[in-house]
């Protein structure tokens, strides 16, 4: 659960960090019953929603959380800068 802020709505959501299935294993049904599992597990647990972490450059995990219902509600963005450590090396 993530209490409301002046940034956020309260909102009560399942977070999934990291998934996924080896590539010997892929293709085989894991993946659909892993969030299948998912989704029952947060309907039981009275979650309103589930969010997942996923790569950007990860195009096969995207196609497959687009199949399995999941869309893109936000982004998240970073770019590296120069610190003075990094100027003495």
């Amino acid at each position: 659960m993530r209490p409301e802020s002046p940034f956020n709505k309260e909102r009560k959501f399942f977070h999934i960090e990291e998934f996924g299935v080896d590539e010997n294993h892929r293709r085989k049904g894991i993946a659909t019953a892993m969030i299948d599992f998912a989704k029952d597990d947060a309907k039981k647990r009275g979650f309103e929603r589930i969010e997942l972490d996923m790569w950007e450059f990860n195009d096969g995990a995207l196609a497959f959380y687009e199949s399995a219902g999941l869309k893109t509600c936000r982004r998240y963005m970073e770019c590296y800068v120069e610190t003075k450590e990094a100027e003495k090396t």
